[in-house]
């Protein structure tokens, strides 16, 4: 009970149902006390939904904010402990998801895409953008060469002669 539904011919908001897996996730902060999860509805729009989240001995609590909907501070931000569940499982999901890569993390001291800094200026969806259409045609590429539509096939072969074969 996340979404915001109209009343048509009031205008009043209320909160309905929605299924988050129709949403792209933004922003994720997650961490073994909580987690924050700012969803959009497409890649290029802002952030329209964000979710809180707080582990607590009662259990986990969650609240939802709309911040480019005028009306949704009327309604009270909390969410039902069935809800707060929902949110906590898809929080730990996603961090499961990225514990790999945690492991080797190091710090990034600055990040810039065309002489800005991709956080201060929200600038991460042009970011990936760009990185897909750098890579798209090699992977085109890599996908028109291999075998099996399953898999992708990468061939390499050594000055000696050797030649080396991957698949992903």
């Amino acid at each position: 009970m996340v979404g915001l539904k109209k009343a048509f011919f009031k205008g009043t908001l209320t909160h309905e149902k929605v299924r988050l897996d129709e949403w792209y996730l933004g922003r994720a902060d997650v961490h073994p006390s909580g987690a924050e999860l700012s969803l959009r509805k497409k890649p290029e729009q802002k952030d329209s939904l964000i979710l809180r989240l707080a582990r607590t001995e009662k259990g986990p609590r969650a609240e939802v904010e709309h911040p480019e909907e005028a009306g949704a501070r009327a309604l009270p931000p909390s969410l039902s402990a069935e809800d707060a569940a929902q949110i906590d499982k898809l929080a730990r999901a996603i961090f499961d998801s990225f514990g790999d890569l945690l492991e080797h993390r190091e710090t990034v001291v600055r990040a810039e895409l065309d002489g800005k800094d991709i956080f201060k200026s929200d600038l991460c969806v042009p970011l990936v953008s760009r990185l897909v259409a750098t890579f798209a045609p090699v992977v085109e590429e890599i996908v028109a060469r291999s075998p099996s539509n399953a898999e992708l096939s990468l061939k390499k072969q050594h000055d000696d002669g050797r030649r080396e074969e991957i698949y992903l």
